[in-house]
């Protein structure tokens, strides 16, 4: 794959990620607002499980921006 190209697609990459991150913590945020405001009306239990699964997505996500941003350096070496 042309040069490039492989840029492109690992900023594209990049950004649907950072944007996959940004999602996971508004989520976070916005949950832990629901839980101080109907806390005793809510299952604490299955709130801490959606929380964690959230949680992890984003652990995920950022394990593969790692990745994206690792290529993107080995690209940018070429060029020094």
């Amino acid at each position: 794959m042309e040069d490039a190209a492989k840029h492109k697609i690992l900023l594209g990459e990049e950004a649907k990620l950072l944007l996959q991150i940004q999602t996971c913590q508004e989520v976070i945020f916005t949950l832990k607002s629901i839980v101080r405001q109907r806390g005793k009306s809510l299952h604490m239990l299955t709130m801490e499980d959606i929380l964690t699964l959230i949680h992890q997505m984003e652990l995920d996500f950022r394990v593969e921006l790692l990745h994206v941003n690792l290529e993107q350096a080995r690209q940018d070496s070429k060029y020094h």
